[in-house]
């Protein structure tokens, strides 16, 4: 029987070594033992499956990728110590100050006037808001 190796290079799930062996598949792997290690394996993971989300082409396919990112977000909030009550609590509060998404507003630019908070911000966060030099038509 002819085997070929390809690169997974990626956090698998706790079932995945019986998986590949009852599939007659040889794995090498390695159990994380550091949280910094185990915290670049679950950030790499949530990536993933943000990809996986984003190229699903039907609600079913959704569904599934949506409850993989969900469990992939558990594990972090376990390594890192956070409840789902702390979080409810913050979306609650940042919910009532700011809104949700429920009425589709797409930001565009602003113009911030200096010593704001909008200017100081994204003065801050160049990569994320850089500042238009040039007229820019918007729809």
């Amino acid at each position: 029987m002819t085997k070929k190796k390809f690169l997974l290079d990626k956090l698998g799930r706790d079932k995945a070594i019986e998986l590949f062996k009852n599939d007659n598949c040889d794995i090498k792997f390695h159990v994380i033992e550091s949280n910094e290690e185990y915290l670049e394996a679950i950030t790499k993971k949530i990536f993933e499956e943000l990809e996986e989300v984003l190229a699903c082409t039907s609600q079913k396919e959704l569904i599934e990728e949506l409850g993989d990112l969900e469990e992939i977000l558990d594990a972090l909030k376990k390594l890192t110590k956070i409840d789902q009550a702390a979080i409810d609590e913050s979306r609650k509060n940042k919910k009532e100050k700011k809104g949700a998404f429920e009425q589709r507003i797409y930001l565009h630019y602003a113009e911030a006037p200096e010593g704001s908070w909008m200017y100081d911000y994204c003065l801050a966060h160049p990569e994320k808001y850089p500042e238009i030099v040039e007229e820019i038509s918007v729809p």
